[in-house]
């Protein structure tokens, strides 16, 4: 059948129950099973998780459960709503003997997500699913930014900008008035932090960026991993390696669906 990680972060009562019943489900249907962390005498520790031959890991929370999957793991993943808003969930707990029954019928619906990396320095981030936020890191000083690509270069004195992707459009993008574009479109949003003159947010099919700041900056990776970017130094933004989400259903504008709209 095939080998499936369950993975959760949060050790709460119904975690511990889904992921025993998961278990139990998947073992029932021929699957090979382990967890993170351990449960019922069952699991590993993530480093050996991660060098081992997963065909698949369930990712049990909200989204930064499933952000974490996407990065650790270079497997499908699916997540299931435990907690948190879980825009990226694709099952909730109620549908979990469905979403068994078709995980073994082969019949879960699989959607490839963008995502994308920074370059800079010889370096590379880990891909971003959702965005990468170039923040300043001096508080008292405001950095000048440059934004160039192929077709077109903005300066703008601003705090900060949010570079996002489609699924990363109703993360930090979002919560600073940026637009919702459709899961799947292949859009980049680049929505700014605090600019001095008013820049909008804006939209384009992917393109590869070049981003450079007059003062030292964070790199921040789905607000989980923070990096840090040197005065004027060039910073790449190209497409990744996309990542593979398992769900019960596709329907555009899920995630909106999700926060309530």
């Amino acid at each position: 059948m095939g080998k499936v990680c369950v993975y959760f972060l949060k050790k709460g009562r119904e975690v511990l129950e889904v992921a025993d019943s998961l278990l139990k489900g998947l073992r029932e249907r021929g699957f090979e099973v382990t967890s993170y962390p351990k449960v019922g005498g069952i699991g590993s520790n993530e480093l050996d998780l991660v060098k081992r031959d997963l065909d698949l890991v369930i990712a049990l929370g909200g989204d930064g459960t499933i952000l974490r999957a996407v990065r650790v793991f270079d497997v499908p993943v699916a997540g299931v709503k435990l907690g948190g808003r879980g825009i990226l969930a694709g099952t909730d707990p109620e549908e979990l003997d469905e979403f068994l029954d078709r995980l073994e019928r082969g019949e879960l619906v699989a959607t490839d997500r963008m995502r994308i990396v920074a370059k800079f320095s010889g370096r590379a981030s880990p891909p971003a699913l959702n965005e990468l936020v170039l923040l300043r890191r001096e508080p008292t000083k405001t950095p000048t930014f440059e934004i160039e690509s192929e077709r077109f270069r903005i300066r703008q004195r601003m705090d900060g900008i949010v570079v996002s992707t489609p699924t990363g459009s109703t993360g930090h993008s979002l919560s600073l008035r940026g637009p919702v574009v459709l899961e799947g479109s292949g859009i980049l949003v680049l929505t700014p932090i605090a600019p001095i003159s008013g820049m909008p947010s804006l939209v384009m099919p992917f393109m590869e960026l070049r981003l450079r700041a007059d003062e030292p900056l964070y790199l921040i990776v789905d607000g989980q991993v923070s990096l840090e970017v040197e005065r004027g130094e060039e910073v790449r933004i190209e497409r990744g390696r996309p990542a593979r989400l398992l769900g019960l259903r596709d329907e555009g504008f899920q995630q909106l669906h999700r926060l309530g709209f």
